[in-house]
């Protein structure tokens, strides 16, 4: 998508946190990163709609999102949604939403999506994944839903960077399409359920901030003190062996947090709340 709508020196504007690979690929394109910070207010992660309008002039060629977001959890809304397509299509940016964590929703079945609101010309492209709802990490399997101008670019940048997905990955992805739905559903459960014991523990500690996710799997949570997120991180580790991810690799917005991936059986996940309620309480 990147290399599809990016030209050298193009301001692009992204949400962060955010997961580092998506502001790379378009800075790999040549784009000029513009980042734009999401803020903890009263225990949610909150968007500043008006804010980010101001900085989607005229001049930037596209705004990246990705709702559900990873780390944060913030989902954003469908009336958001509305706002931002309508100033986009007004001001001629590509809208660029990666929505590879829509069916891990904690308030419906899916997040609100961009592709039930844009138009089939919109400057809108939806990067989606069978990595997440259907736990393919590992298979690499994907894809976009776009404009058809974008038919014959797309078309070449996927002969030159992967040539096809393998086909049997294609028939895997076929193969949950097809039959997959009840894994989804229980996939969405086991993860709410990992969620409340999560939450619970976690708004419990010591030190420890915590803010609500409304969808993907990972908790966000500010430490007391903490100015060093990849030093505490690297600590945690080698004090507790337990794996946190550090805010500062999400951007300069996330540092003073660390993140928690809640996926995991509850045997694992209560052992590793077991060792960092001890080490926030030495």
């Amino acid at each position: 998508a990147a290399q599809a709508i990016v030209q050298p020196g193009d301001p692009v504007v992204i949400l962060r946190p955010g997961w580092p690979n998506i502001g790379g690929c378009f800075a790999i394109a040549g784009g000029e990163i513009r980042p734009f910070g999401l803020q903890a207010v009263d225990g949610k992660w909150r968007l500043d709609l008006g804010g980010l309008l101001e900085q989607l002039t005229p001049d930037v060629r596209c705004f990246v999102v990705n709702s559900p977001n990873n780390p944060t959890g913030w989902t954003l809304s469908r009336e958001d949604q509305r706002i931002l397509l309508e100033h986009c299509r007004k001001n001629g940016i590509w809208l660029v939403s990666d929505e590879v964590y829509s069916r891990l929703y904690r308030h419906g079945d899916a997040a609100p999506s961009f592709l039930e609101l844009a138009e089939a010309d919109d400057r809108v492209i939806v990067v989606s994944s069978f990595s997440k709802a259907w736990a393919m990490t590992g298979w690499r399997l994907g894809w976009l839903v776009t404009p058809p101008e974008l038919e014959g670019p797309l078309a070449m940048l996927t002969e030159f960077n992967v040539a096809c997905a393998p086909a049997f990955i294609q028939a895997a992805g076929i193969d949950v399409l097809e039959k997959g739905e009840g894994f989804v559903q229980e996939q969405r459960q086991r993860i709410e359920t990992a969620f409340d014991y999560m939450s619970q523990r976690l708004s419990a500690m010591n030190r420890v901030d915590f803010i609500e996710p409304d969808g993907a799997f990972y908790a966000f949570f500010r430490i007391d003190g903490v100015t060093d997120s990849l030093a505490t991180a690297k600590d945690i580790l080698m004090q507790s062996k337990v794996g946190l991810a550090p805010g500062i690799a999400f951007g300069e917005q996330g540092e003073g947090y660390l993140r928690l991936c809640y996926a995991q059986p509850a045997d694992l996940l209560r052992e590793a709340l077991d060792r960092l309620e001890a080490y926030f309480r030495a």
